[in-house]
């Protein structure tokens, strides 16, 4: 899935839903994201791209080997986040 189709895909879909509120799309971002509330709750979401044919479970950020073969530095970005957030919170 490209970073354009999980934004133009996934908009609608979110637009329409009961529970989602104060939506906002933000593609020009480094890291493009959709913002929105799920009840009550404030999400950042955003879409890395990865070079693989299927996601393996689990998948594991804290991996290194994911970011190894990522091209896009949008990609190694948007990964980092939750690494960085799991790394504070595990210690």
């Amino acid at each position: 899935v490209s970073r354009q189709a999980f934004l133009a895909e996934l908009e609608p879909i979110l637009r329409q839903h009961p529970s989602v509120t104060k939506l906002h799309v933000v593609p020009e971002a480094f890291v493009p994201v959709i913002k929105f509330h799920f009840d009550g709750v404030d999400i950042d979401l955003s879409c890395a791209c990865l070079p693989v044919d299927s996601i393996p479970t689990p998948l594991d950020l804290t991996d290194s080997d994911i970011l190894k073969d990522l091209r896009d530095p949008k990609d190694v970005t948007c990964l980092n986040g939750p690494r960085v957030t799991y790394e504070i919170l595990r210690r």
